[in-house]
């Protein structure tokens, strides 16, 4: 019994990424499906205000791109990769880093490039 992406979401072991050049479809609100009290809400000025239990605990900017290192990471690169980097306001040199699996217009999947797994968030 396996875990079953949503529709339209990315598998990220059928390596069928794509380098999102747009940032405009990560615009929005996004409910954790792990975790209902984490949301971001992403803003066309490129910010990222993160959310528990409706509480604002953190404030990002972010940059999406296609380069490596990520976060310090050495990662893969090239023409089906997108990364999400979180660079937190109150401290500079704090940054999370996602490798983007898919973006939809009800689903935002992520991988952080430290770790494996898939985080999934819905559209709110």
């Amino acid at each position: 019994m396996g875990f079953n992406y949503p529709e339209n979401v990315h598998n990220p072991y059928n390596h069928n990424n794509y380098y999102l050049q747009d940032s405009s479809s990560i615009i929005g609100v996004w409910k954790c499906e792990s975790d209902n009290n984490w949301k971001m809400v992403f803003t066309a000025n490129n910010r990222c205000y993160h959310y528990t239990k409706e509480v604002l605990t953190r404030t990002d900017s972010f940059i999406i791109s296609n380069t490596t290192p990520q976060c310090g990471e050495d990662v893969p690169v090239d023409s089906t990769t997108s990364y999400l980097q979180l660079n937190n306001l109150a401290d500079t040199s704090n940054h999370i880093c996602y490798e983007i699996n898919g973006i939809t217009n009800k689903y935002l999947s992520l991988r952080p490039v430290w770790t494996g797994g898939v985080i999934i968030f819905d559209r709110q």
